[in-house]
């Protein structure tokens, strides 16, 4: 079945969407790539389990409790490219950065434009944390959310915030 539901977050109103027991989406309303490849797809309104369980991860997460978010079962809709570059984000551990080029040679590609653009595409925002990629340099790069709320999640994280 196929379900979507909303979260009040600090960093706005997200969506979640969830088909069976996996999560497919999670977006902040109105940003770039909101709803990405779900758009045509046919929700219902409701809770489903893994919906609310992400729910207590996202409360967690925001109240600074560092919660284990492999305990959520992800199904990002993507090609396998990007699903490689969504997989080796996960692995980036909660207050640690990494960067495009890490994931590209994790990944084994030198196709750094392309993991860019797999980042900015990433489906399933906190889970998996492309907030914590930045660029070779150590800028911030992009962010599909916008800057600033990349600059509250690190914040957070750091325990800045």
């Amino acid at each position: 079945m196929n379900l979507e539901t909303s979260y009040e977050s600090p960093l706005g109103k997200m969506r979640l969407r969830s088909v069976d027991d996996d999560l497919i989406g999670l977006w902040i309303e109105g940003t770039k790539h909101f709803l990405g490849k779900t758009k045509k797809m046919t929700f219902s309104q409701g809770e489903s389990a893994v919906s609310t369980q992400t729910k207590f991860f996202l409360d967690d997460y925001f109240n600074k409790k560092n919660p284990d978010p492999f305990l959520i079962p992800l199904s990002p809709i993507g090609t396998s490219f990007q699903q490689k570059v969504w997989k080796a984000i996960r692995e980036i551990p909660y207050a640690t950065v990494g960067s495009y080029y890490d994931l590209a040679k994790k990944i084994g590609t030198r196709g750094f434009q392309a993991v860019g653009s797999a980042v900015g595409y990433n489906p399933i925002l906190i889970l998996i944390p492309c907030h914590r990629v930045f660029n070779k340099n150590g800028n911030l790069g992009g962010f599909a959310g916008g800057l600033d709320r990349k600059k509250f999640l690190l914040r957070l994280e750091f325990g800045e915030a």
